[in-house]
């Protein structure tokens, strides 16, 4: 269906899952338009803008967010890409974010290639959400240890244990993980397999079952990568809950997000 004028864009941005106003005025100012997962994300995103000093990011000055409902929206995303451009009458630049879940790479590259075709800018994330990228060993060491002496400073109480090492957050991380190893096995398992038999695959279900384990298996054993294919979210509720429990720390995003050195943060978050 052609767009016709703003408020036939404002319905389509429902559709998609905003419940945000763009106005013509405020597309006029900044002709950029960029589809994140939620409030939060963005959020997430700007503060890493902030800790690399992208300054025009971290205000979001110079961009209009809008929320979608995630993964599921990118061919709404991929159709809006065209016609809000000739409802508007002038070039926008429309980016869109995304979670990578549990799809498999073939999916993941079969989507990025659709929206790339119309839209500015599209990435999927190579975690699973967004919070993965805060579950950094090296990082959440750096956090709790930063934070501990702030109480030190400030004269309260330390923890039932002293600071953690890396490897205690190592192994940490582990425990909290491992009683999730065969539910995410079996989400890569589904999808992968899902996803080839609709593309009309012709790879034996067993073969595609067996390299889809292997690869899951070598990303398990290593505590980092296995870190960017768990729950995030809830995994880094548990670990905050158990700091608080164990060190007397909080963990908020802006303490972890602020013990980031630039080495620490991946060249494409």
């Amino acid at each position: 269906q052609r767009l016709r004028d703003v408020d036939a864009v404002q319905s389509v941005l429902k559709q998609i899952g905003s419940s945000q106003n763009i106005t013509l005025t405020r597309l006029a100012r900044n002709r950029r338009v960029l589809f994140v997962e939620d409030e939060y994300d963005f959020g997430v995103i700007r503060r890493f803008a902030r800790q690399l000093e992208y300054v025009e990011l971290a205000t979001a000055s110079e961009i209009t967010a809008v929320r979608s409902e995630g993964f599921s929206s990118w061919e709404r995303v991929q159709a809006l890409g065209w016609g809000i451009s000739r409802t508007l009458g002038q070039q926008l630049s429309i980016g869109a974010i995304f979670d990578r879940d549990y799809w498999c790479d073939e999916q993941i590259g079969d989507v990025l290639s659709k929206l790339r075709s119309t839209i500015t800018y599209a990435h999927i994330h190579d975690r699973k959400e967004i919070e993965n990228y805060l579950l950094v060993p090296s990082v959440l060491t750096r956090a709790i240890d930063e934070s501990s002496r702030e109480r030190l400073r400030r004269g309260e109480a330390s923890g039932v244990s002293g600071p953690p090492t890396e490897e205690d957050v190592r192994a940490l991380l582990a425990q909290l993980t491992d009683p999730l190893r065969g539910d995410v096995q079996a989400q890569h398992v589904a999808r992968r397999l899902e996803f080839l038999r609709k593309q009309g695959s012709k790879l034996d279900p067993a073969t595609i079952t067996a390299e889809t384990i292997a690869i899951f298996e070598r990303r398990w054993l290593d505590i980092g990568s296995r870190m960017e294919i768990v729950p995030g979210k809830d995994v880094l509720s548990a670990f905050r809950a158990k700091a608080q429990s164990l060190f007397s720390v909080t963990l908020t995003d802006h303490r972890i997000i602020g013990a980031f050195r630039r080495g620490d943060v991946p060249a494409v978050l």
